[in-house]
């Protein structure tokens, strides 16, 4: 009984640091101003604000390619080597926010193989806009 206690508190101690450290490596700061103006914006102020964007986004909704959403040329560009599955996948797993497990009930394959073509789709899209890293296939020890 003595060494699960002991193992419990050890185990929060440890989950604490790392809440910790990350909150102080990535704080969220709403009151930073977006320029060096005194009466300038603030993050927060953007995400109090209306933009007609997000509205457009959310008529889009209903669009039926991956693509619809997409801003960024680039990524556009990379969307159009996927395979039309993959380009589905990625849609369903982003866009409306369904699990693999959901995604392969509606393919009616194995939620592993939808994970399989996310994670390929994924590493395409990294090959094509350049972000690759070097060492992606090896295992740090």
């Amino acid at each position: 009984m003595k060494y699960l206690i002991t193992l419990i508190r050890y185990q929060s101690i440890d989950y604490d640091k790392k809440r910790r450290k990350l909150s102080e490596r990535f704080p969220l700061i709403v009151d930073k101003p977006l320029c060096d103006e005194e009466d300038g914006e603030t993050v927060g102020s953007l995400l109090t604000m209306e933009h007609p964007d997000f509205e457009e986004l959310f008529v889009k909704h209903n669009a039926q390619d991956l693509k619809d959403f997409v801003t960024s040329s680039a990524l556009y560009n990379a969307i159009d080597t996927l395979t039309e599955k993959q380009r589905s996948v990625l849609k369903h797993f982003y866009v409306d926010n369904l699990s693999n497990k959901e995604i392969a009930h509606l393919y009616n394959e194995s939620p592993q193989n939808i994970s399989k073509l996310h994670q390929q789709a994924l590493k395409k899209l990294r090959k094509h806009l350049g972000l690759e890293s070097k060492n992606s296939g090896k295992r740090e020890t």
